[in-house]
């Protein structure tokens, strides 16, 4: 059923699932109700899919996980259904943005957002993170990865999508090879002095910048859909990691010949956009906050 949804046929989904809706015990199960709700709203039927949304989140057993999706698909089909409902859609994206989600330091994110501009200042990266710069700190020369980044709910998807259709680029989605080779570097040179990036940044040689701008590129290399392209026909492989974001002027300093696509929203309409879809707390802690 879920496979039938992803190709876009909701209708024989939910015939597949009938089975299971006819069996009491598992039509009660949690995974099988959040299907249901789910292929529901795909099928255009919107009242329906709020209905049993309601019905399955009034269960107290109802594991989190489950009753915070099962929410968001109840505010997303009363939003379906006219402006008359609107208000409980809000209240149903309310209720899903408090289920299961984590505090968020606004203060400290603040405050990492202002390190992290005045390290990687546009004075600095013009010397240090541009070809031929003057004081280059990595002499890595591929010019292959092209970084995409932004919000969450900023198009970043479709411009993927659209850089994948050309000849000449490998789209490789949400690969976690940037933040991996960030982790090792913290590894190596954070401590409790400079415990959080960027404080720590400076402390890395340009050698070891290199390495880590290689072992970038050797991750990329062997993520099986871009191992799958033919030799030589992709020159720009597409990393749409978004949390590659607070990262850019460090991976610019690694690539500096790198290429970097930033997208962008009007803030309300993004952050209104990240409110009412189910972004993980784990990386977005503050999507379930409207303020």
């Amino acid at each position: 059923a879920e496979l039938l949804e992803r190709r876009g046929e909701p209708d024989a989904a939910l015939e597949e699932l009938a089975p299971l809706l006819g069996d009491p015990a598992s039509a009660g199960e949690p995974g099988t109700r959040l299907l249901h709700a789910q292929l529901l709203a795909a099928a255009g039927r919107f009242a329906d899919a709020a209905l049993l949304a309601a019905e399955a989140t009034g269960d107290p057993a109802l594991p989190t996980p489950f009753r915070r999706k099962l929410h968001f698909i109840r505010g997303r089909s009363l939003d379906r259904l006219g402006a008359d409902r609107a208000a409980e859609a809000a209240e149903a994206w309310t209720q899903a943005n408090a289920a299961g989600g984590m505090p968020f330091d606004a203060a400290g994110h603040a405050r990492d957002a202002e390190a992290i501009m005045a390290c990687f200042s546009a004075e600095r990266l013009a010397t240090t993170a541009r070809p031929g710069a003057s004081s280059p700190r990595s002499r890595a020369t591929s010019d292959r990865p092209l970084l995409v980044v932004g919000m969450p709910r900023s198009g970043s998807t479709l411009v993927e999508q659209v850089l994948d259709a050309h000849p000449e680029a490998c789209g490789v989605g949400e690969t976690t090879a940037m933040p991996e080779v960030m982790a090792d570097l913290a590894r190596e040179h954070a401590d409790e002095t400079a415990p959080r990036f960027p404080t720590w940044w400076d402390r890395v040689a340009a050698s070891r910048l290199t390495r880590g701008g290689v072992d970038y590129l050797q991750r990329l290399d062997a993520l099986p859909v871009a191992a799958a392209t033919p030799a030589g026909g992709r020159s720009r492989i597409v990393d749409k990691n978004l949390l590659n974001l607070p990262l850019v002027g460090a991976i610019a300093e690694m690539l500096p010949h790198a290429r970097f696509v930033i997208c962008r929203r009007d803030p309300v309409d993004n952050g209104f956009s990240c409110w009412i879809n189910d972004l993980a707390p784990v990386g977005f802690p503050w999507a379930g906050d409207p303020a």
